[in-house]
């Protein structure tokens, strides 16, 4: 019987490692990270900051931390942040988004997790001194809640457009970005 193996996109916390995973790390060379030393961590940051065309990357201890960096790197306290309402963000770490950020969430439901756009556009608050300011759209790739739905390129583009129409960054929660984009 031939079984079928299949890559789990809920969670990046159901992802167990390898044998040949477990015997990199058991052998991988390290240095002092304050110093900019360890030559494992600026390969990964240099490797990821590649694929995804960017200038930098940052390697942080957790998702939650990555977020909430993103988030307040992003944002001024007491700014709006729209994201889909089974997010990560807004499920869970622990209302950081709030707690921590001081931001204020508006979620948007949705039945796959990619926003639909009429929907998206119209969360958005116009200027007026009583609203948050709409600062930031969050997307999450590959969707956790979601059963690891796949935000495509073309919707990502069209979120893209929204956020540019009404000057607001777009930020994605890439957990699983690699999964998604199917990159090794």
């Amino acid at each position: 019987m031939k079984t079928t193996e299949y890559i789990d996109l809920r969670s990046d916390t159901v992802t167990l490692p390898t044998k040949e995973m477990l015997e990199a790390i058991m052998h991988a060379k390290l240095g002092d990270d304050v110093y900019g030393e360890d030559p494992t961590v600026n390969e990964l940051q240099e490797l990821a900051a590649e694929k995804l065309g960017k200038e930098a990357a940052l390697l942080v201890p957790s998702g939650t931390q990555a977020n909430l960096t993103s988030l307040m790197s992003n944002c001024n306290r007491g700014e709006q942040v729209i994201l889909e309402s089974e997010s990560h963000i807004y499920w869970y770490e622990a209302g950081g988004i709030s707690a921590i950020a001081g931001l204020f969430p508006w979620p948007i439901q949705t039945s796959t997790g990619a926003f639909n756009i009429e929907e998206l556009g119209s969360a958005i608050r116009p200027k007026n001194i009583h609203y948050p300011k709409s600062t930031l759209i969050c997307i999450e790739n590959t969707h956790n809640r979601h059963g690891g739905t796949i935000i495509t390129p073309a919707q990502i583009e069209a979120i893209n457009e929204v956020a540019k129409k009404h000057s607001i960054k777009l930020y994605m929660d890439g957990a699983r970005i690699f999964n998604a984009g199917g990159w090794t």
